[in-house]
C-alpha cells in the first residue's frame, strides 16, 4: 500500500489542479483513504465530500454505495449538490430497491449521510398499505394520521402521489 501511495497522490494532485473547482467524492472506507485524502497534500481549494450510508444491515452499506455510484454516473452529476437528490435505484415492481434519504441531522456540507427511508410507510409503501386496508383513501389517511399523528396526513398524501408517479414512470421505462 505504501508502495503506490506516492504515485496515486501525485496523479490525483495533477488531475485536480486541472479542474476549475476540484472536488473528490469519497465513497471509500476511512482506512482505505488514509494518507491519500489529506487536504494538506492536495491542491488548495480541493473539496472532499464523503458519502456514508446508514443501513439496518451493515452489509447493505457497500451495495448502497455501488448503487449510489451507478446512479451518479447515469445521471451525470456534476456538483455535490446534485448528489443530494439520490433516492435509490430500481426499475419495476420485481426489484425492491431500498429507498434512501439524506439525513439532515447527520449530514454536513462535506459529509453526506444517507439512511434507509424507513418508517410507517416502508415495506412496500403507503400505496401497498392502502390496498391491503381495503378502505377509501380518505378513511385510510384518517386511520393512520389522526390525533397526535395528524401531521402525517400531508406526508402520506405526498407519498401516495409520489408512489403512483413512480409506478407510472417505471412501467414506461422498463
Amino acid at each position: 500500500r505504501d508502495f503506490w501511495l506516492e504515485v496515486v497522490l501525485r496523479d490525483l494532485s495533477e488531475d485536480l489542479q486541472k479542474l476549475p473547482m476540484p472536488v473528490i467524492v469519497n465513497l471509500a472506507a476511512e482506512e482505505d483513504t488514509q494518507g491519500i485524502l489529506d487536504l494538506d497534500a492536495l491542491p488548495e481549494g480541493t473539496r472532499i465530500a464523503t458519502v456514508e450510508f446508514k443501513t439496518a444491515d451493515k452489509a447493505d452499506a457497500g451495495s448502497a454505495k455501488g448503487e449510489f455510484l451507478r446512479w451518479a454516473l447515469e445521471t451525470r452529476c456534476m456538483t455535490v449538490e446534485e448528489l443530494l437528490d439520490f433516492r435509490g435505484v430500481g426499475c419495476g415492481p420485481e426489484e425492491q430497491a431500498a429507498e434512501y434519504r439524506l439525513s439532515p441531522k447527520k449530514s454536513s456540507p462535506d459529509n453526506l449521510v444517507f439512511e434507509e427511508a424507513t418508517g410507517q410507510g416502508s415495506g412496500g409503501g403507503w400505496s401497498k398499505k392502502l390496498a391491503e386496508s381495503g378502505t377509501s383513501k380518505a378513511k385510510f389517511v384518517k386511520e393512520f394520521a389522526s390525533g397526535k399523528d395528524r401531521y402525517m396526513r400531508t406526508e402520506i398524501n405526498k407519498a401516495l402521489v409520489k408512489e403512483s408517479k413512480k409506478g407510472r414512470k417505471n412501467s414506461e421505462v422498463c
